[in-house]
């Protein structure tokens, strides 16, 4: 997805390939994630300066990105997720606040908190969507493997490996 494909090619120094990235995104990008024009740019910007290791000037792209879309919740998710996986948990909880409550944003949620060291919040999280019915499969996987990280930060080993396990097979069937 988007934002493992921006990090994979800013880790591996893939000017080039990010530059077609960029390019494909902001054609598909106002569809994708149903945000204004005045947005594209921003997100583009905020990803960019990430990459460049220029946080700051990051978030302020990405702020403004959410001012001028502030109904797009893909926006939000799509932000925090580019933010986690650059390393950034802390400054994607930010992006998290407001993002809606659907099971794919609490998932999210959870699994930043749990890239912050905020297990309890997590926990909680994580307990309330794996009581709801009609989870589809692939955040049934994702909502195990996450309680899987939960036992393990516990030491609780058995435990971690039986929601590993169960995570897999629900991975399986997607």
């Amino acid at each position: 997805d988007l934002p493992h494909a921006v990090s994979l090619l800013a880790e591996l120094g893939q000017t080039r390939q990010l530059d077609v990235v960029y390019d494909e995104l902001r054609r598909n990008l106002k569809s994708e994630l149903r945000i204004q024009d005045e947005a594209v740019g921003g997100f583009i910007q905020g990803v960019r300066s990430l990459h460049a290791k220029n946080h700051t000037d990051a978030q302020k792209h990405f702020r403004a990105a959410v001012k001028a879309s502030p109904q797009s919740m893909d926006l939000r998710a799509q932000i925090a997720r580019i933010l986690s996986n650059a390393g950034r948990a802390d400054d994607a909880v930010e992006f998290l606040e407001d993002a809606g409550s659907s099971p794919e944003i609490r998932t999210l949620r959870a699994d930043v908190f749990l890239a912050t060291g905020r297990t309890k919040e997590a926990d909680a999280i994580l307990r309330d969507l794996s009581d709801e019915e009609n989870l589809d499969d692939e955040i049934k996987a994702r909502v195990l493997y996450l309680l899987g990280r939960v036992a393990r930060s516990r030491d609780e080993i058995e435990k971690s490996v039986r929601y590993f396990r169960l995570a897999g097979n629900y991975a399986n069937t997607t």
